[in-house]
């Protein structure tokens, strides 16, 4: 027992020791670490400025939705508020995001023309 054990000790010695050419395992978990960071950086500085402000609108008309859904406590505005401040986190084209944002904006204000 006591000699499976040294023979592991030595085996994982012998793996921190080991160097592959990108580098040792430490250097491997540091970079593994930072690819969703790096991921993140390069969504966020890959994005034009018309991208950028499409996102701020629907984030800021998603927020108004949601604080009139909240305060009159009603479903429907709240949970297009919420899509709205979501959705452009997930969608990268200034097209999709215009005419998204714009279907859901619109959703509340049919949904009542057509339940009068």
């Amino acid at each position: 027992m006591a000699d499976d054990l040294s023979k592991k000790i030595d085996d994982f010695q012998g793996l921190l020791q080991k160097k592959r050419p990108g580098g040792g395992l430490k250097d491997q978990a540091l970079e593994s670490a930072q690819e969703p960071a790096n991921a993140a950086k390069e969504y966020l500085f890959n994005m034009s400025g018309e991208v950028m402000f499409a996102c701020m609108v629907c984030g800021a008309l998603g927020f108004a939705y949601l604080k009139y859904g909240h305060r009159q406590r009603s479903v429907i505005p709240f949970c297009c508020g919420l899509a709205l401040i979501v959705f452009p986190y997930l969608v990268k084209d200034l097209m999709l995001i215009l005419s998204i944002g714009l279907g859901i904006a619109f959703l509340p204000l049919l949904l009542k023309l057509v339940s009068r």
